[in-house]
């Protein structure tokens, strides 16, 4: 990951992620980022095929469209791979100063 800019407090980063850039922590492991998903509205003729939903919860939502709203993901690049998962900051996230946006080398 190539680092744009450094040094930041997480009040700095929430605009970066509002614009769509990924950010990290220089206390991370350097193969770890954050992203703010897109805002989406997921039409319910959708929520049957989608993947990431359990059954039951499909059940439910059947009748209603799905609407995703400010979600964070902690990315983690593995071999072969990407593991995303919810992100939430923790208050010494909420407190640092080394936070960083960082693009793809490539």
């Amino acid at each position: 990951m190539k680092i744009i800019k450094e040094g930041m407090t997480f009040s700095e980063i929430l605009d970066e992620l509002k614009s769509g850039m990924c950010v990290r922590r220089a206390a991370w492991h350097c193969n770890k980022f954050i992203v703010k998903q897109n805002d989406a509205d997921i039409p319910n003729s959708v929520v049957p095929n989608m993947q990431s939903l359990p059954q039951e919860a499909k059940k439910l939502i059947r009748t209603k469209n799905l609407e995703y709203r400010n979600q964070c993901l902690m990315c983690t690049i593995l071999e072969t791979t990407i593991k995303a998962t919810n992100y939430v900051p923790n208050w010494n996230d909420i407190f640092a100063d080394d936070w960083m946006v960082v693009e793809n080398e490539f």
